[in-house]
């Protein structure tokens, strides 16, 4: 399996971000256990987690996460902040008014 990724940093953390915005959307458990191999630190990537981008019903977009450790959690703001960052450099949102 291909995964075109982009590896973002934000005070500390680090995270991998999959962009499947004009792709089609994998199964989502496949890639929670994808996260678990992609962001082992020694044999992966080495991330705290991996975001999903993925095209939203309300809104242009939507995000998934996947903690690297085996644990359900929200998205911390780090993640958040990569995400935003994406979003603007991606032409997702612009600066406009």
């Amino acid at each position: 399996m291909d995964i075109n990724f982009y590896k973002l940093h934000s005070t500390g953390s680090d995270f991998i971000l999959c962009s499947y915005m004009h792709d089609e959307v994998p199964d989502m458990e496949a890639l929670a256990e994808v996260a678990k191999l992609i962001c082992r630190r020694r044999t992966g990537v080495g991330a705290c987690g991996l975001l999903v981008v993925t095209p939203g019903i309300e809104h242009a977009a939507k995000l998934h996460y996947f903690p690297a450790r085996d644990v359900e959690e929200e998205p911390p703001g780090d993640a958040l902040i990569c995400f935003g960052r994406y979003a603007f450099d991606s032409g997702m949102v612009s600066n406009s008014k």
